[in-house]
């Protein structure tokens, strides 16, 4: 039987529920484990990780100028 890939939820436990139902009705299931989101993408690197803090604190440092502008009118 060739195997197919089916995407489970992230959440582990959920997932062990659905594969144990479906081994239950003679379907054979597996939960991989170490995967990062259904799709199966690499997680995030550190750059990417500095590049969303770096535009949080532009954000923010937006908001504060707006914030001065409108007390000092």
């Amino acid at each position: 039987m060739a195997e197919a890939p089916v995407a489970f939820p992230n959440d582990e436990t959920t997932a062990e529920v659905i594969a144990s139902r479906l081994r239950t009705e003679g379907i054979a299931a597996r939960v991989d484990r170490g995967l990062y989101g259904a799709w199966q993408v690499p997680a995030p690197s550190s750059f990417e990780r500095l590049a969303v803090v770096l535009l949080f604190v532009a954000v923010g440092v937006g908001i504060a100028a707006i914030l001065v502008l409108a007390v000092t009118r």
